[in-house]
């Protein structure tokens, strides 16, 4: 999750409509929380201003249309684990962006 935050900072530098979309599962995880941790950790406060507007995140459980439909609004797909060791979800990610 640092290095995805710290390289959208970037990103926002030079494409300002840019928006980073995030997926946690709140009944899980404390997405929420490990976001905002990291980025008091990796990120100054002149970043933090500027991609705090542009992040989007949800917690709440979708449906398999809902997460489908998310997959195909992006215009890429990160995945930040870095312990999912056969990465499911880029596969899901891959096989639903072709529908």
């Amino acid at each position: 999750m640092r290095p995805l935050l710290k390289a959208f900072a970037a990103v926002v530098d030079k494409d300002p409509h840019a928006r980073l979309v995030l997926k946690g599962s709140e009944l899980l995880y404390p997405s929420r929380d490990e976001i905002a941790e990291a980025s008091r950790v990796v990120l100054n406060a002149t970043e933090r201003a500027k991609i705090s507007p542009r992040l989007i995140y949800t917690g709440s459980q979708l449906s398999f249309v809902q997460i489908a439909q998310l997959y195909q609004a992006a215009d890429a797909y990160v995945s930040p684990y870095l312990a999912e060791c056969f990465k499911l979800t880029v596969l899901s990610c891959f096989a639903l962006k072709l529908v």
